[in-house]
């Protein structure tokens, strides 16, 4: 896995590679598995995580419990009926 903070003029970019082996681990694992970047490695003021599943919609069952009205969200448009 590759992981950078980057500067692209004005942008703030964070940058995450995932080898085809990381790939192949996380759709094996299924919602078992993930990836934790801490954001302090990147100097950033927040940890993400990288999951995978074979639908959009059970991630986000999996992660129901954590959503409240604070949650900042996106749809991807695709997805929108």
């Amino acid at each position: 896995m590759m992981k950078a903070k980057l500067q692209a003029g004005d942008k703030t970019i964070v940058l995450i590679g995932l080898s085809h082996a990381n790939l192949a681990s996380l759709r094996k694992a299924g919602l078992e598995g993930h990836i934790l970047i801490e954001g302090k490695t990147l100097g950033i003021g927040l940890d993400i995580m990288i999951t995978a599943a074979e639908t959009e919609w059970e991630m986000l069952a999996a992660v129901a419990e954590y959503i409240d009205a604070d949650t900042k969200a996106t749809i991807d448009p695709r997805l929108k009926s």
